[in-house]
């Protein structure tokens, strides 16, 4: 009899390892894809508060069926919510024409550097609004038109190559 407690309690020992081991690999995962879909979400041309709410339902829908815990199920939203925000992103990237076209956008607004911000201009392209930053007050000064360089994306959103250029004329 003893020798089965001691091989009951090993097997929960093992259960309840494996158990964490698979958490900190989905919380691994999950750091990559919110990292991944920051960076990607400000070089595409798309609409922030689709994603977010995506990002929200896909996340409040896989914790109510994964994560039993209420104290951690907000974290879970966040988490598992970022892979599905992650994966259509990456999508759009690797599954792009590639092919680079340049686009002529006119400056809307015009900010100056203040203490840590650093100059910046709004424009409008393909109906969503995205700030592009300047490497200095005198270069967003001397323009008029942001010069773009994009790749447009397997689901239609437009992607940034390169560092946008800023012309007068």
């Amino acid at each position: 009899m003893y020798k089965t407690v001691k091989k009951f309690k090993h097997q929960q020992a093992q259960q309840k390892r494996n158990r964490k081991i698979r958490q900190y690999i989905f919380c691994g995962i999950s750091v990559i894809c919110i990292v991944y879909a920051f960076r990607e979400l400000n070089s595409t041309f798309i609409s922030k508060w689709p994603v977010i709410l995506a990002w929200a339902i896909s996340g409040i829908f896989v914790s109510v069926f994964i994560i039993k815990e209420m104290r951690t199920f907000w974290v879970g939203v966040f988490f598992s919510g970022a892979i599905f925000v992650a994966v259509p992103l990456f999508l759009n990237d690797v599954l792009s024409d590639g092919k680079t076209r340049e686009f002529k956008v006119v400056i809307m607004h015009k900010y100056h550097a203040r203490r840590r911000s650093s100059a910046k201009v709004d424009i409008e392209f393909a109906e969503v609004n995205k700030t592009v930053f300047a490497n200095d007050d005198q270069q967003v000064d001397s323009s008029s038109y942001v010069i773009l360089e994009l790749k447009r994306g397997y689901w239609g959103y437009y992607i940034t190559t390169k560092p946008s250029k800023f012309v007068k004329e």
